[in-house]
Order: C-alpha cells, then structure tokens, then sequence
C-alpha cells in the first residue's frame, strides 16, 4: 500500500504527517469520521461513568 492512497478508502490523498501514525495513513473525510468516531466513543464512555457515579 503506497503512502499516498488513503489506508480506508484507497483514494489518492496529500500526505500530512500526525503524530498518530495511523491517523496520518488516511485522507481528510476518513480521518475526520475516525476522529468523531473516537470523539463520541470517548463521550459515551464519560457519560457512563458520570450516570454510575451518581
């Protein structure tokens, strides 16, 4: 898989280097619904968390 193809879509993408290796492998529109992805992952673990502790 070469480095400029996206590693989800495998449409031709700009390299822009991340510290998160993984999320550098994919191109803006995936790496966006992955951060959301992780985003709402996170929140509902929170949410979680609050509605126990209460």
């Amino acid at each position: 898989m070469s480095k400029h193809f996206c590693a989800v879509c495998c449409k031709p993408r700009r390299y822009v280097p991340s510290k998160r290796l993984a999320v550098s492998l994919l191109c803006v529109p995936c790496r966006f619904h992955e951060w959301r992805h992780d985003f709402l992952n996170r929140l509902a673990e929170f949410v979680a968390q609050f509605l126990r502790a209460i």
